[in-house]
């Protein structure tokens, strides 16, 4: 009976454990591209997240899909959980939560350097993408929704 027990217990440790590791969060992709959800919202820095507001369609779990101009699919990836980055470069002191914005990495070595593509978020069209370094943050290529320059909108119905 000690014999089965202990099995039993490795048996448990070892269910527990890959578990915890089919939970863990991927490795950085190589040729990483981001797309960024400008929300506004206030979280802690590095937090998980999604969009929210207007863009609760953007979230882990949803269908990202870049097409080229031939209409094939350059990228087709499912989004990872978000990470919460600081939106702007105000010193807010010791303020736990910060206006931010959710970014998703994804793997973009798929996408040729110069292209247009068509973006798809969970089927719903959003600004066209040229994947040049124009569109990089941080030394990144960056997919931002809505685009960088035109209005965040807050409302539920987006």
């Amino acid at each position: 009976m000690p014999r089965t027990r202990s099995m039993i217990a490795t048996l448990l440790g070892l269910t527990v454990l890959s578990g915890l590791t089919a939970c863990s969060p991927a490795a950085d992709p190589a040729d990483p591209v981001q797309l960024m959800v400008r929300d506004g919202v206030l979280r802690e820095l590095g937090a998980e997240c999604s969009g929210s507001s207007g863009y609760l369609y953007i979230h882990a779990g949803a269908k990202l899909v870049l097409r080229d101009d031939k209409g094939d699919d350059a990228l087709d990836v499912i989004l990872p959980v978000g990470t919460a980055v600081q939106a702007d470069e105000t010193d807010y002191g010791n303020a736990k939560r910060v206006p931010t914005v959710c970014v998703f990495t994804v793997d973009g070595s798929g996408l040729t350097e110069g292209a247009n593509y068509e973006v798809f978020i969970d089927q719903k069209q959003e600004e066209d993408y040229l994947h040049d370094s124009s569109t990089q943050i941080d030394s990144v290529p960056t997919i931002a929704v809505p685009p960088l320059g035109v209005a965040p909108d807050y409302s539920e119905e987006n």
